[in-house]
């Protein structure tokens, strides 16, 4: 095997030639390992999206479904309060209500692995505002169900006392609250998450599209 030794540099011109075509080569490489990079982070922060896509479209349902019945909840709150206040009778099957559990385990989960760095400023944004709205819509619909198994058990036993009757009512009055401060954050929700273009099943849109039987009929889910 015969070893060539390298080839002696004549000239300066050469020899900045020869750097110069080392330096595009180095150039070329680190350009191409890092659009390498950009194409696996790329993937990566798709599939995290798709995933949180999936675990929002939830909360979307049950905002959309929570301002669909935002009139019959006041209605239903305004008969609560008369049941409170007078000697009624007990108020019967529980009206429509719209108290879903929401999660955010992929966006726990997205944050921690560090992709959401990788998203786009907006984008990420959004989505940190949306899972922001949902830890706490969660928190309110926790309360809510509390309450509301206050007012079901109205529904089996009248408010007969002064004393029943004032639970009663406090329990109305703390509804009326978290129902309000619900529906103007599920009216957020529903707005960013068009930014987004966040998407529900047609299983879900039917299911909107269903008429409200309101005072009374739909129970609580």
């Amino acid at each position: 095997m015969k070893v060539h030794p390298p080839k002696a540099i004549d000239s300066w011109r050469e020899f900045f030639v020869e750097i110069i075509i080392i330096v595009i080569g180095i150039a070329i490489a680190l350009g191409a390992e890092e659009m390498l990079s950009d194409y696996h982070s790329q993937k990566q922060v798709a599939v995290v999206q798709e995933s949180l896509d999936e675990e929002l479209s939830d909360s979307l349902f049950a905002a959309r479904e929570r301002l669909k019945l935002a009139d019959c909840q006041q209605t239903t709150l305004d008969q609560l309060d008369s049941v409170a206040h007078s000697n009624a009778p007990k108020l019967g099957e529980v009206p429509a209500t719209s108290v879903r559990l929401l999660g955010s385990a992929a966006w726990d989960a997205a944050v921690a692995s560090g992709i959401v760095e990788e998203m786009e400023h907006e984008e990420r944004y959004d989505y940190a505002t949306l899972f922001s709205i949902v830890r706490s819509l969660h928190e309110t619909n926790t309360r809510e169900r509390e309450l509301w198994a206050v007012v079901r058990a109205y529904g089996r036993t009248p408010p007969a006392t002064a004393d029943a009757r004032h639970r009663l009512s406090e329990a109305v009055s703390q509804l009326r609250s978290l129902t309000g401060t619900a529906t103007l954050a599920s009216r957020q929700f529903v707005e960013i998450a068009g930014q987004l273009d966040l998407k529900l099943s047609p299983a879900d849109l039917a299911e909107l599209r269903e008429p409200v039987r309101c005072p009374a009929g739909a129970a609580d889910r």
